[in-house]
């Protein structure tokens, strides 16, 4: 399953947990509502504790509930999160930072500190049917079978508790009513207030009042596992598919060959609430794009859909699979920080990337469910579990392009809903608040309750232990699994005689030259293409210590040269400009652009084979 390209987010999928907690987190992803006003405290260290005040929210009982959410850094600093995010940087010794945000907004701090905070807007989905992150493959029920609808309930015995369950639940949100608007009041006295013993002594006892316990968080929309109204709208709905276009039935059972088909109705119900019509609306959103991606059966093969190999798109989009999770689910990679949209768009155009999409869904990832299901034959559900590392990303990565695939890659996965199991998000860097602030328009609040954050190293991989098992995990999040970059190199070694790749995205300005420098091993040799769509061209040379190999002008076939108008050239092209160059050595690659004209990218790709004898 591929990620939806959310600029630094680029898996977050949107539509109901398709395809995208720390101790004090972990009931806080379970509930909230929309952010009132906020209140920071910064100690010695950077260490931070965030409480946010919420307004109440109606549910969907029709009583009134109180909901907020606190998060602090542990010892090490690090800061977590789960749906709702926030990101800080080290601050001095016993400053106070304090202000208002809508859940529109960002807070910014002080220049040493910045927090964003923003919530769900939907509670009510989250909340009749919470996400339950599993380290361990639940149970598969037995004899399922839609034509006996008893085999698709919880047992009798459960229901009853879950019967007591409710009627606590509606006695804790009566009180919760009654305190509502008195913690409010609080919270806008304290923020108010320019003492800071005061808010020092206001903020101790909302937290007081915040952390206490009494979440109850219950899986629900599971075969085997429904209640009678549950099971009556996945009979309705079942037999809607039967009877509308047929292009509903094709893309809820489209994981037919390892989804099994109570699994594959309960998947698109849970997206939205189990009410039949609305999943009809969702799925009105992506069955043109299906339609259209069925005539070309949805791409099978990678290179012919987009003009190269996948190795090399992954160059740029640096996503890739490895093992599986203690749950069972297959687990996918992101390297946010190698992620670049100039250089995904020198070697294809912008309307073939939605291609990568759904090659990725409909091959990959039901080729990566197979493997799971037959390793566990208690593993039943088409989920995935993403870790996006974060490490080294800028904020230039946060562009209009990568903005662009966002909105293409999330219309395709209103097709794939619930495909998400969760996303472990680490090395969050301190700029995180300004991309989510453009990220958070795409992600449905179900994807956002799945999501958590860690910026220490210490605790993400402790997190990460916890879900994945060490031999599975890859080598760079303290697993004994395989690192990115060999994973990468991996896809890269088409044939025997493949030794990997490399690649570099060079900005080539109007004036001025861009250099790099590489090494060719003993053994090797190196095959150089330069990939771009920029219009002006540039001269490249390749050269060996003080000796010059080759020169070569990298234009559009065809085209003159020149300035003015749009930098990037229509379509993609490629220039060879050395083939069959042995190691061992370090090698010099010079760039100048061949006119005046606005900065252009150019993709270094060198493929390294066994050397000739």
């Amino acid at each position: 399953m591929a990620p939806a390209l959310c600029s630094c987010l680029p898996c977050v999928p949107s539509h109901g947990g398709g395809t995208t907690a720390g101790a004090d987190v972990a009931a806080t992803a379970r509930t909230r509502g929309a952010v009132g006003k906020s209140a920071i405290k910064k100690s010695k260290g950077g260490k931070q504790q965030h409480v946010a005040f919420t307004p109440s929210t109606r549910g969907d009982d029709g009583g009134t509930a109180g909901h907020s959410s606190t998060h602090r850094s542990n010892e090490s600093g690090d800061i977590q999160g789960s749906g709702v995010f926030h990101v800080t940087r080290e601050g001095t010794d016993g400053e106070w930072v304090h202000g208002a945000t809508d859940a529109n907004g960002a807070f910014e701090g002080s220049d040493d500190g910045s927090v964003y905070m923003d919530a769900i807007d939907d509670f009510s989905t989250v909340a009749a049917y919470p996400p339950v992150i599993h380290d361990a493959v639940p149970p598969a029920p037995q004899d399922l079978d839609l034509d006996r609808p008893e085999t698709l309930m919880k047992p009798l015995a459960e229901r009853e508790a879950d019967d007591l369950r409710e009627s606590e639940r509606a006695a804790r949100a009566l009180a919760n009513k009654r305190g509502a608007k008195a913690m409010e009041h609080k919270a806008e006295k304290m923020l108010k207030s320019n003492k800071v013993m005061s808010m020092r002594r206001s903020t101790r006892a909302l937290q007081k009042e915040l952390t206490k316990p009494g979440v109850h968080v219950e899986e629900r929309g599971f075969p085997g596992d429904l209640t009678e109204e549950e099971v009556e709208n996945v009979q309705i709905f079942r037999r809607e598919l039967e009877k509308r276009d047929p292009v509903y039935h094709e893309i809820v059972h489209g994981f037919h060959v390892v989804e099994e088909e109570a699994f594959a109705l309960c998947r698109y119900l849970r997206a939205r609430k189990f009410q039949p019509e609305q999943v009809f609306t969702l799925l009105d959103e992506g069955k043109d794009l299906w339609r259209e991606a069925k005539k070309n059966d949805f791409y099978p093969n990678m290179e012919e859909a987009i003009g190269v190999n996948r190795s090399l798109f992954t160059s740029q989009y640096p996503f890739v699979y490895h093992g599986k999770a203690r749950n069972g689910c297959p687990v996918a990679y992101l390297q946010c920080g190698g992620l670049q949209s100039e250089g995904v768009l020198c070697v294809t155009s912008m309307n073939k990337v939605p291609r990568y999409f759904w090659n990725s869904f409909m091959f990959d990832f039901i080729d990566q469910l197979q493997m799971c299901k037959e390793a566990d034959k208690n593993f039943m559900r088409c989920e995935c579990m993403q870790v996006y590392d974060l490490k080294g990303l800028s904020r230039a990565q946060v562009n209009q392009d990568a903005i662009d695939v966002i909105k293409m890659a999330n219309q395709i996965t209103t097709c794939f809903p619930e495909t998400l199991h969760c996303l472990v998000i680490v090395n969050a860097p301190g700029f995180f608040s300004f991309a989510w602030k453009l990220i958070k328009k795409f992600i449905d609040p179900r994807t956002a309750s799945k999501i958590e954050v860690y910026s220490s190293e210490k605790v993400q991989t402790k997190r990460l232990l916890e879900l994945i098992d060490g031999e599975q995990l890859s080598s760079d999040y303290g697993g004994t699994g395989p690192s990115q970059h060999e994973l990468l190199q991996r896809q890269a070694r088409t044939t025997p005689e493949s030794r990997g790749s490399l690649s570099e995205l060079m900005q080539v300005k109007g004036s001025g030259e861009t250099k790099f420098e590489f090494e060719v091993p003993a053994g090797e040799e190196i095959n150089v293409t330069i990939h771009s769509r920029a219009k002006a061209g540039a001269h490249f040379s390749l050269s060996k210590e003080s000796i010059m190999l080759k020169t070569t002008d990298v234009k559009p076939p065809g085209e003159g040269t020149g300035g003015g108008g749009k930098d990037n050239y229509v379509d993609p092209y490629r220039v060879e400009i050395a083939k069959n160059v042995r190691g061992p050595g370090t090698f010099h690659v010079t760039a100048k652009s061949l006119s005046k004209s606005p900065p252009g990218y150019y993709l270094f790709v060198g493929d390294l084979v066994e050397a000739r004898q």
